[in-house]
């Protein structure tokens, strides 16, 4: 386009651009719509947007700026060079593959009745879950830990921290902290098939007698000292272990 000016050879040359550049924006959108799961998705899309129409601003400045000083025969060829050189450099790129069926989300499993009365919008909120690792895999149980402390701040965990006890080496407790109890529970409800995965990667190498050992403790600042007891309290469900631990 900078150098030819022959009509019977741009026009052809500006559709074909031109649908491409319409496909590959349609491509895009879809994506990010198919391989977000639903908790994030409008916030993915807004920043996908802002991206993407900051840059066509952006862009249209710069290349106006450009095609003032050099021409517009100059800004165009120094365009098409730059989308050679985009072409050689990131030929072997390519898209994560994501498989559309795994952001779905799992069945959630929400802990049981708390023994007290406290504020559900007020006051840290610290889940610790303790495994027990024989020694032969404690190196695939803390490889395995490093996909699960991504997964956990990124669901909405504030903090996250690995720990061994120093009296029994096969006593291992994770711990992280979340801004409060509701921000717990949405945690959970965020919790994807894929998530679910790397949970059930965890959780396989423990080797105790039953599942994981989860606790729940909640901030001083979230109630008074003499907060009443709930009376129907009634303790965690047993398979909690696979929807905290995806929180």
């Amino acid at each position: 386009l900078g150098r030819v000016d022959n009509l019977w050879v741009l026009f052809p040359g500006l559709f074909l651009g031109g649908g491409c550049g319409i496909g590959a924006l349609a491509t895009y959108n879809s994506a990010v719509q198919i391989l977000v799961p639903d908790w994030i998705k409008a916030r993915a899309l807004a920043l996908y947007q802002t991206a993407l129409y900051g840059g066509l601003a952006l862009g249209s400045f710069l290349w106006g700026h450009l095609a003032e000083t050099m021409t517009v025969h100059g800004a165009l060829l120094a365009a098409g060079c730059l989308l050679l050189a985009s072409v050689i450099l990131l030929y072997n790129s390519r898209l994560p593959e994501m498989d559309a069926a795994s952001i779905s989300r799992a069945p959630a499993s929400m802990p049981g009745q708390p023994s007290f009365v406290f504020n559900t919008r007020r006051g840290m909120v610290l889940v610790s879950i303790e495994y027990r690792i024989p020694a032969e895999r404690t190196r695939d149980f803390v490889r395995a830990a490093q996909p699960l402390r991504r997964l956990r701040l990124r669901n909405g965990a504030e903090r996250w921290s690995l720990f061994r006890d120093v009296s029994n080496p096969e006593v291992w407790q994770e711990l992280f902290l979340v801004d409060n109890w509701i921000q717990h529970l949405r945690m959970l409800d965020r919790m994807t098939l894929a998530d679910k995965i790397v949970i059930d990667n965890v959780t396989a190498l423990h080797a105790g007698d039953g599942p994981p050992q989860i606790r729940h403790c909640v901030s001083y600042e979230a109630s008074s000292y003499d907060t009443p007891l709930v009376k129907s309290a009634t303790p965690p469900a047993n398979d909690e272990a696979g929807a905290t631990a995806g929180s």
